[in-house]
């Protein structure tokens, strides 16, 4: 496409979209520098081109350069009030910076314009969740699966939000919602394991701990899970073995393999 395009431009230098795209193609293909380039100069061109503004933000924000990327999006919202992605964008880009409330706005003015926007109510939860705000980010999250109800990110976030407050039944209901629609997502049997662990129900959380692995072997925390319940039912081979397997696949639990050290004699 990166071809094509720049055939276009050589017929016609002053093809606005034909630097749009060429930016579009650039940016598919990883090379942010030559996309920005494309953008800008589809701005020196057309100084209105909102989506040009937009995606130049994407491409400020690929390469880490938020106030850039926040400047890009702000300008796109000042020539295109309704434009929904620019609200998400820069929603987005506040977030990667730590300023929750600004990205709160953005999102819940992106949701204003477009009610249907899924995406927006299911980010917002995602920095209330981060925020310890969980009983907004449960609204967020039911918000999000009343217009997108097979979205098993927001069910498990949704579990997530909910174990915080201790509605556990309701935790169980929304990891099991996730898995029923993807049996194959390890993190729901994960977090639906380490919910049962605290509830006492340790056979239900070993069984999904090792359902998790089953489907992801390499699926480091997992293993360290496991490796605390055996921990916890004194079986300390096996709670050694797991916890061990957890470091071979990069989770380092530094309190817990001191924990574990002294057993490690008591078996040699």
């Amino acid at each position: 496409m990166i071809k094509l395009f720049k055939e276009a431009l050589k017929y016609n230098p002053n093809y606005t979209e034909a630097y749009y795209n060429l930016g579009n193609a650039y940016r598919e293909a990883g090379r942010t520098e030559e996309a920005m380039q494309a953008y800008q100069k589809a701005l020196a061109i057309n100084p209105d081109y909102a989506w040009a503004y937009n995606n130049l933000g994407n491409a400020y924000f690929d390469d880490h350069q938020y106030d850039q990327a926040i400047g890009m999006f702000t300008k796109t919202i000042e020539i295109d009030p309704g434009l929904v992605e620019a609200y998400i964008n820069l929603g987005r880009t506040y977030n990667a910076v730590n300023q929750h409330e600004e990205a709160i706005n953005a999102y819940k003015k992106a949701a204003a314009i477009q009610p249907g926007q899924a995406e927006a109510y299911y980010n917002l939860g995602n920095i209330y969740l981060g925020m310890n705000r969980n009983e907004e980010a449960i609204i967020a999250y039911n918000n999000a699966l009343n217009i997108r109800g097979d979205d098993i990110y927001a069910y498990n976030n949704l579990g997530n939000a909910y174990k915080a407050i201790n509605k556990n039944e309701e935790a169980v209901v929304a990891y099991n919602q996730a898995i029923a629609i993807d049996p194959e997502y390890v993190d729901a049997y994960n977090n639906l394991g380490s919910l049962y662990d605290t509830l006492d129900r340790e056979d239900e959380a070993v069984a999904l701990f090792k359902k998790a692995i089953e489907i992801r072997p390499d699926y480091a925390i997992t293993y360290n899970n496991l490796a605390v319940v055996y921990f916890n039912r004194q079986e300390y081979q096996l709670a050694i073995e797991y916890c061990d397997k957890a470091k071979e696949l990069g989770f380092m639990n530094t309190a817990f393999l001191e924990t574990l050290a002294p057993y490690r004699v008591k078996q040699e």
